[in-house]
């Protein structure tokens, strides 16, 4: 993650230095555009933290987890609306920040589309009798309090 950081406010220095269309453009984007990054990696990072604690106790073995940061957002997917939030904060800083924006789009599209449903159809199995009851609980699929 450091390196990533590194990089990343690297890239947007010398993107808008050497792009003469994007030379006078505020330097606000690319602290948004960062700030969206972080966030989205630390939405990655805490919540298969949290999992990844909780599945390794031998009491949880078998259960769905549900609390930590997801449970409080209600999200089931907290780590992919992690990957598309930091998606679009590297997009603002790489370049033309609007039209880097198709690839956040895409990938949101993908995990919306594929991923979600997938994951879900799994989940609807392996846990079949905790289901009901995780799904009342964690009604929004990818997009806290939205989807």
């Amino acid at each position: 993650i450091p390196l990533s950081l590194g990089s990343l406010g690297w890239g947007a220095s010398e993107a808008r230095a050497d792009d003469p269309f994007l030379a006078g453009e505020s330097r606000h984007l690319d602290m948004v555009g960062q700030a969206l990054f972080v966030v989205g990696t630390l939405l990655i990072a805490v919540y298969e933290g949290q999992r990844h604690l909780f599945k390794r106790r031998p009491e949880n073995q078998g259960k769905l987890y549900s609390g930590g940061l997801a449970g409080a957002l209600r999200c089931r997917h907290l780590n992919y609306f992690g990957e598309i939030v930091s998606f679009v904060g590297f997009g603002l800083v790489s370049g033309h920040p609007l039209f880097n924006q198709w690839i956040p789009l895409l990938m949101g599209l993908g995990l919306a589309v594929v991923s979600v449903p997938e994951i879900e159809f799994y989940l609807q199995r392996r846990y079949a009798a905790q289901w009901p009851t995780y799904e009342r609980g964690n009604p929004y699929k990818l997009i806290p309090f939205v989807w």
